[in-house]
């Protein structure tokens, strides 16, 4: 969460063992840097307020629910 430019992302990607990395960050303009500027295949970008309540997350983020092995902030 907050993966801003990528740049830890992809490090995060490098150092441990995953078969999907979910990117996510409020602003769509980092987003979409992080998906210009960081291509591994495993890695997906997703913007989303993570502040809101769980009934108002994008359907996208919900079906994660009980999938999900590990959650970084880097704020």
């Amino acid at each position: 969460m907050g993966s801003g430019d990528g740049g830890v992302t992809r490090e995060l990607a490098a150092c441990v063992p995953h078969r999907r990395l979910i990117a996510v960050d409020v602003n769509p303009a980092m987003t979409e840097y992080a998906r210009d500027h960081n291509t591994l295949p495993t890695i997906e970008y997703v913007t989303q307020d993570m502040s809101v309540e769980w009934s108002e997350l994008s359907p996208e983020i919900r079906r994660l629910e009980g999938s999900v092995r590990l959650i970084l902030s880097n704020f």
